[in-house]
């Protein structure tokens, strides 16, 4: 049995508990995570939170709909259990019983036969030494950071002012829509203990590149990256994961990439050894109930 919650009526206690205990346990279903980049986000429940699925729901022109939101990868279905096709299918159903247009990506636990669409992630295991973790790079990828390591023109640092960081986003990010959630979406994290920016400076102390770290339990999440032109000439981006990489070898932690479909981007995170762990996405439209549920409320 599974029941449509709306936001007010979410236990955010036994929310946050039920992603802690999940399989596929990701930080963008945590409570405070949603409560920034999808407000008023709704949930479809088991009976006592055993098994849980966050809807983030949207209105525009009037009309309510769940899509994907921004700096979020993946969502679907968490449980302590991994999900059968069965209670994908019945999770699903309960969530476009209710709504007329759904693009809302699943997470890799969720993988089922029902799904047609699977979208590809990359992930490295640190658990092995950083000797070895090299070896496994693309000889492309250990020419660029043998040539940045070599030319010394390049330093990292996680201490950077956050003004500092914010107005070389501002100067070099081009999706200027996106920024202030960034801006809030790292602050809260940071504060938390769940993100750190690591940046690269030039010999001036100017940023060239930076990459946001989202964190969670062994998960370390390549949220964000840019790089100004001076960053992608001196191969910035190839010095910082690299130097995380480095940093983490030999620990249980997860280097999650996002994955891309893109393929200059997939070779990118590919390069650094990765493996593909594909994920589903759930694609649904019907016209005439988006405008139906939108006049009802659910």
């Amino acid at each position: 049995m599974v029941h449509y919650i709306h936001h007010a009526d979410i236990d955010k206690h036994k929310w946050d508990r039920a992603v802690e205990l999940s399989i596929g346990g990701m930080p963008y279903a945590l409570s405070w995570y949603l409560d920034v980049v999808s407000p008023g986000w709704d949930a479809i429940i088991d009976d006592d939170y055993q098994i849980i699925m966050p809807v983030p729901v949207k209105r525009k022109y009037g009309l309510r709909y769940v899509i994907q939101p921004n700096f979020v990868q993946q969502l679907g279905i968490f449980s302590s259990q991994m999900t059968d096709s069965k209670t994908v299918q019945l999770f699903c159903r309960e969530l476009i019983s209710r709504f007329g247009y759904v693009i809302l990506q699943f997470n890799y636990s969720n993988v089922s036969p029902g799904f047609t669409d699977l979208f590809p992630n990359y992930v490295l295991d640190l658990h092995r030494d950083y000797n070895e973790l090299r070896s496994n790079f693309a000889e492309n990828h250990r020419r660029n950071i043998r040539k940045v390591l070599q030319g010394r023109q390049l330093s990292v640092t996680t201490e950077a002012p956050p003004e500092q960081i914010e107005a070389f986003i501002h100067a070099n990010d081009s999706f200027h829509g996106r920024i202030s959630l960034l801006t809030q979406l790292s602050s809260i994290a940071c504060e938390k203990g769940a993100g750190e920016w690591q940046v690269a400076v030039n010999s001036s102390g100017e940023i060239v590149s930076a990459i946001f770290w989202l964190k969670y339990r062994y998960r370390h999440i390549y949220l964000y990256s840019l790089s100004s032109s001076e960053g992608k000439s001196l191969q910035a981006s190839f010095f910082l994961v690299n130097d995380y990489i480095r940093r983490y070898a030999g620990t249980t932690v997860l280097i999650d990439f996002e994955g891309s479909c893109i393929p200059g981007i997939a070779r990118f995170f590919a390069g650094f050894g990765s493996r593909v762990e594909y994920y589903p996405i759930l694609r649904y439209r019907n016209v005439w109930k988006l405008i139906l549920h939108s006049l009802v409320p659910a």
